[in-house]
């Protein structure tokens, strides 16, 4: 029994921006399970996330490089189609590191392979979001990094993306004000209104980030929680407290720079009235898992 399957393979490393050129899509067929523990998959979900602009570089990061020539890299959830598992049965709904493709056979040990309970309300799609490394980025990030206190104020850049505006919602839940940097008019609306931000700031149709940042945290910035880097990173340490806590958790607005990355520049200027030693209880690093 064979069944068609389509794949998306890696075949050459980005120089600057990701083209479609690094990849190929390839039709070919899969084979149903053929030895004890085997499950068919298919994938259902497949989660585009900023780790993968890392993982096609020829550089170790938290995982080795993806290789070239094999299925692209990638978070899915999926549904088993067939078994010869003990411990999956058809219909299970699982998680793992699938790649980009439609169907692919995995032994029920395979480190990849985890089965998703079933929880009342709970979508399957939610494992590659607030359940899944996503969530789990947002929760630790903020929590054991930026340490939030009731009635800080915590400021988020790229806060409309999947970790963002879920550091949002914790800290909204911890009792703190927050701010949120985006993109378009739409997502700032959207912070507001769908996930509970106090303020949200266009960046791109900013007059001036830095006033807009002091008016929208006139008692100054506590927490910043950073996934953009670059001129926002630059413009929100002009603001931050003294003991203020800044996660790095990604620098988008990097990616593909090559030679020309910017920031953080502002560190030595001279309304810095203490060190930055001084100011920042907490600089730290936030990796997503």
């Amino acid at each position: 029994f064979f069944m068609s399957n389509t794949k998306v393979i890696l075949i050459s490393r980005p120089v600057g921006l990701l083209n479609p050129s690094n990849f190929k899509i390839v039709k070919d067929t899969i084979s149903k399970p053929q030895k004890k523990g085997d499950v068919l998959i298919q994938s259902n979900y497949l989660s585009l996330d900023p780790e993968s602009r890392g993982w096609v570089e020829n550089s170790p990061s938290v995982l080795p490089p993806a290789k070239l020539g094999e299925v692209m890299r990638g978070l899915c959830v999926g549904t088993v189609v067939e078994s010869l598992s003990d411990k999956y049965k058809p219909g299970d709904t699982v998680v793992g590191m699938f790649g980009w493709q439609g169907y692919l056979v995995l032994n029920e040990d395979d480190t990849h392979l985890t089965k998703v309970p079933d929880i009342p309300g709970v979508p399957p799609v939610a494992w590659l979001g607030p359940f899944g490394s996503a969530g789990l980025t947002a929760y630790f990030g903020l929590l054991k990094i930026g340490n939030p206190q009731p009635g800080q104020t915590v400021l988020v850049s790229g806060a409309a993306g999947a970790v963002g505006s879920i550091v949002g919602q914790i800290a909204k839940i911890k009792g703190c004000r927050v701010v949120g940097t985006a993109g378009t008019e739409e997502k700032c609306q959207k912070l507001i209104e769908k996930f509970g931000f106090d303020a949200a700031i266009n960046y791109k149709t900013a007059k001036n980030l830095s006033d807009e940042i002091r008016e929208a945290c006139p008692n100054g910035v506590d927490v910043f929680f950073d996934l953009v880097g670059g001129h926002i990173l630059d413009t929100a340490l002009r603001r931050i407290n003294d003991g203020a806590r800044v996660v790095l958790c990604g620098a988008l607005s990097q990616y593909g720079q090559y030679g020309n990355m910017h920031g953080p520049k502002k560190l030595l200027e001279s309304h810095f009235q203490k060190s930055l030693h001084d100011r920042l209880c907490r600089l730290s690093v936030c990796i997503g898992i």
